[in-house]
């Protein structure tokens, strides 16, 4: 049995080596074309299209250079060509040149005048102004300074002169102390006058409304400085006397209030 087991094995070797067959060789050419595939990775699908050439760069315009001036020529200025571009062609033979037509502008009377304050027109048929000499005299002041104090007439530093009002004072011509003043206006009616003297009744200093002299009346004071101020009702005038305490008192400067309101009434 064993016998037969060891020949059944070689008849099968010799069977199995019978089909076995060598590869074919590979020609030169194959083993090229292998070799090429190895190196370059593979390629999934179609082969691309081959890439069109670059198109050709478009001609490039030629750039327009001004024009060089012979020698001896100087270029025209840019405002000048420019003049000359816009100048109007000239007229055709027989015919007159155009001229520049300038609007005539009238001539006015210049700007027109400010707006009157109110209740305050001008001086124009108003009446006049009562004279301050008058009213508040040499010989009042020397009542008050019984000789003992040399007086001067001067204006009143403040207020200027004008249709409407009026101010004067009478200052010591040594010294730089306050003497004796006086200021005066006029209104053009009762309101405007009650206006006034509620304005001054307001501003002045501690000033209070006392017995009047010949309409309202008001005592105010200043330091060194008295004021009496009143309303002349039938004249629309509004007074203020002052006076330096070393000249006179409050009660003299009531009763020089009430010479002066006597004067302004007539």
């Amino acid at each position: 049995m064993a016998r037969n087991r060891c020949i059944l094995l070689a008849v099968l070797m010799v069977v199995v080596l019978g089909c076995r067959k060598d590869p074919p060789a590979e020609t030169p050419a194959a083993a090229e074309e292998k070799a090429l595939e190895e190196e370059s990775p593979a390629q999934v699908g179609p082969a691309p299209e081959p890439a069109a050439p670059p198109a050709a760069p478009a001609p490039v315009a030629a750039i327009a250079r001004p024009a060089v001036p012979a020698e001896g020529d100087s270029p025209a200025p840019a405002t000048e060509v420019a003049q000359a571009d816009l100048a109007p062609e000239a007229p055709a033979a027989g015919q007159d040149a155009p001229s520049d037509v300038v609007a005539e502008v009238p001539a006015g009377d210049g700007p027109p005048p400010p707006p009157p304050e109110r209740g305050r027109p001008g001086a124009v048929g108003a009446p006049v102004l009562p004279d301050l000499r008058l009213l508040l005299t040499v010989n009042d002041i020397d009542g008050l300074t019984s000789g003992k104090v040399a007086l001067r007439r001067a204006p009143l530093v403040g207020l200027q002169p004008s249709p409407k009002s009026d101010a004067m004072m009478y200052e010591p011509v040594k010294g730089t102390g306050y003497g004796v003043g006086i200021q005066l206006f006029r209104e053009d009616n009762a309101a405007l006058v009650r206006d006034r003297f509620n304005a001054m009744l307001a501003s002045y200093p501690s000033a209070q409304e006392i017995a009047a002299v010949s309409g309202r009346t008001f005592f105010a004071y200043w330091e060194d400085l008295l004021y009496v101020g009143f309303v002349q009702p039938s004249k629309n005038l509004v007074i203020v006397l002052s006076c330096g305490r070393s000249i006179c008192s409050s009660d003299a400067l009531y009763e020089l209030a009430r010479k002066v309101s006597t004067r302004s009434s007539n």
